[in-house]
C-alpha cells in the first residue's frame, strides 16, 4: 500500500480496513500495512504518516527497495494492492485499487477472511 496523504484511494482503503479489522478484534487475524518505495514514498514519509495517524492499530512495515513488492510480481499492479494471505502463506485474495462505489468490498473481504479461519 502506498501511504501518502495525497493518495486518496490509499487513505480511503485504510479507513475501510480499519473498520474490517474491528470485526476480527477477537480472532487471530493480523493486518499489516506495508509501504513500498513507490510513488516517491520514503521511510521518513511513512513514519510521518504513522505518527500523524496514531488511531490506526495496524502492524506497519516498510518494504525497502520494494523487494517484497517485486518478489510477489506486483510491480505492474496499481495501488493500493491488498493481499489476503492464509496461515500457510498462500495468497487467497488479491485486490488492486480502491473505489468507494464498490459496495461489496467490505463484505467480500470479511467473507474471504472468515473462510480461512
Amino acid at each position: 500500500m502506498c501511504i501518502r496523504d495525497r493518495c486518496k484511494p490509499c487513505i480511503l482503503e485504510l479507513k475501510e480496513l480499519d473498520e474490517i479489522k474491528k470485526v476480527f478484534k477477537d480472532d487471530n487475524v493480523e493486518f499489516f500495512i506495508i509501504n513500498a518505495d513507490q510513488g516517491n514514498d520514503s521511510p521518513e514519509k511513512f513514519d510521518a504518516f504513522i505518527k500523524k495517524n496514531k488511531n490506526y492499530t495496524f502492524n506497519f512495515a516498510y518494504d525497502h527497495g520494494s523487494k517484497f513488492f517485486k518478489q510477489l510480481k506486483m510491480a505492474h499492479l496499481g495501488l493500493p494492492t491488498l493481499l489476503v494471505v492464509d496461515k500457510d502463506q498462500n495468497i487467497r485474495l488479491q485486490h488492486v485499487g480502491y473505489n468507494p462505489a464498490e459496495t461489496n468490498f467490505r463484505k467480500h473481504l470479511i467473507e474471504t477472511i472468515n473462510s480461512l479461519k
